[in-house]
């Protein structure tokens, strides 16, 4: 009876494990696909742009993430390799967009997102905190507020 008490605890505990992990992968895909239209919003991209760019700032995140991995958490080595990454993907940027100012607008809008993201986290906490229930919205401010 035992045995079968802790087997049925591990199934139990490996159960939840998977949701957890399959929740946080929604998230972040949920966010990758809020983050691709903000993007395509804020630089005004047609259909055949976002064609063209979404593919070469796919990688170029993938760039990114690949090189905060190596730095070990090294900040100033981090903000190097980022700037020469980003230096490297300025002009495919400029190619698909067709000019400077539109390619400068990525490195804008990513920065505009992250402000957004932050602030929407903060305010789902601060609901959380205050015992209020999330309403849904999205990331747009949508929702009824109580």
């Amino acid at each position: 009876m035992r045995k079968l008490f802790l087997i049925a605890l591990c199934l139990f505990g490996l159960q939840t494990c998977y949701c957890l992990a399959q929740n946080n992968v929604y998230k972040g895909a949920k966010i990758e696909e809020v983050k691709r239209a903000f993007m395509a919003r804020q630089l005004n991209l047609t259909p055949a742009e976002a064609e063209a760019f979404f593919p070469v700032y796919n990688q170029y995140m993938a760039d990114l993430r690949m090189a905060w991995r190596q730095s070990n958490g090294n900040r100033s080595w981090f903000a190097e390799r980022s700037a020469e990454i980003r230096d490297n993907y300025r002009n495919s940027f400029v190619q698909i967009l067709r000019s400077h100012e539109r390619a400068n607008n990525v490195y804008k809008s990513e920065g505009a997102f992250r402000m957004m993201l932050q602030r929407e986290m903060m305010q789902r906490g601060q609901r959380q905190y205050r015992g209020e229930q999330y309403r849904g919205g999205g990331f747009r401010g949508g929702g009824r507020r109580r």
